[in-house]
């Protein structure tokens, strides 16, 4: 008798010890709904990001004008960041990897174009390192601003850095560009150019026009072999 009633005393407190855990857990992490309910609000919440060619992350936040108004800003802050882009903007990263938010901007420039404006470059001008980028209706030419292969050959020689190609390619990557040259479409139909230089005279400071409109190719072939001779800056 002893020994039956030994083991239904352990077997009572065995039940009476597992419901004790089973409440402690239950308050502790709770239920399995709960639960997941608690890490869905400890989720982040998603935000429309834009990072730039130089690893820099931007963000778009509403705020309120003076007046009341919303107006949305890029930002390199999160805080109140959007979840989306809002219809018809964009963000827009220029060639030195600045990040603008504007209205859409149609661009109306083939990529034909564009490849005639890169072999023609390629082929027949002095100047090196120029890139070509299109925006709405202009082809824009821009250049790093100092002379890449100079500062490239004084690094490797004061141990800055071990190859040339490598150093140059540092330069190029870090470089700051300037337009100084573009075509604007200024008739969309018959793909007629206007073609610019930027005049650095400091009664100009600005775009000039260059002779009248003609094709992207008959503009090329005048004006690209002016491109890093001192003839360039007489055009006008």
């Amino acid at each position: 008798m002893g020994s039956s009633s030994s083991v239904v005393l352990d077997g009572s407190f065995c039940q009476v010890l597992l419901d004790v855990l089973a409440k402690f857990f239950l308050r502790t992490i709770g239920p399995a709904t709960e639960n997941q309910d608690f890490i869905q609000k400890e989720e982040v919440e998603p935000v429309f990001i834009y990072e730039t060619k130089k690893g820099k992350k931007y963000y778009l936040r509403e705020t309120r004008t003076k007046t009341g108004k919303t107006k949305v800003t890029i930002s390199r802050s999160s805080d109140n960041a959007l979840d989306e882009m809002p219809d018809g903007y964009e963000i827009y990263e220029n060639i030195n990897g600045q990040a603008f938010y504007r209205k859409i901007k149609p661009c109306s420039i083939q990529e034909q174009e564009i490849s005639f404006v890169d072999a023609e470059i390629k082929g027949k001008s002095k100047k090196k390192y120029i890139i070509a980028k299109k925006d709405g209706d202009e082809i824009i030419l821009y250049e790093p601003l100092g002379d890449i292969d100079s500062i490239a050959e004084s690094m490797v020689r004061d141990g800055a850095r071990k190859t040339l190609e490598g150093c140059r390619q540092y330069l190029l990557e870090n470089a700051i560009y300037a337009g100084f040259f573009k075509f604007i479409l200024v008739e969309p139909e018959d793909r007629m150019f206007q073609a610019q230089r930027f005049c650095y005279r400091g009664s100009v400071d600005d775009w000039i026009n260059l002779d009248r409109p003609r094709s992207i190719i008959d503009l090329l072939k005048k004006f690209v072999v002016h491109f890093g001779r001192d003839s360039f800056y007489e055009l006008c």
